[in-house]
């Protein structure tokens, strides 16, 4: 019997898988040295309201305000990370990223866990 492949892979096939997670109440330069440490573009951390998301372009915004390297990360305005299964098809994605206008969605497992990132690059 032959079975139909999905013609679109999930989220899952495409995600950064295993990311890194970091406590809210580090500083923007002990994150800093969290990405250079694991050479990542973005630091998820956790926040009153889940997961919020560091990223490279955060940090030039910050430097070119003149931000305070010693705040703590769950203190400042950085976006709030968005979530998709990571059994979902790819296709919604991209509607997901536009319509939040976003890169970038964390990806659950199927005990709602944080398990992967998946950017608007990935797609």
């Amino acid at each position: 019997m032959n079975t139909i492949q999905p013609f679109f892979p999930k989220v899952s096939d495409i995600a950064h898988m295993g990311v890194v997670v970091a406590s809210g109440e580090i500083t923007v330069v002990e994150a800093v040295n969290l990405m250079e440490r694991h050479q990542l573009s973005n630091i998820i951390f956790e926040n009153a309201q889940g997961h919020g998301l560091f990223t490279v372009e955060d940090l030039l915004q910050f430097r070119r305000n003149d931000g305070d390297f010693s705040a703590r990360l769950n203190q400042q305005m950085f976006q709030q990370l968005r979530y998709i299964r990571a059994d979902e098809d790819v296709v919604g994605v991209m509607s997901i990223l536009d319509e939040i206008q976003s890169r970038y969605l964390g990806v659950l497992d199927n005990n709602e866990k944080l398990c992967g990132i998946v950017s608007y690059a990935d797609v």
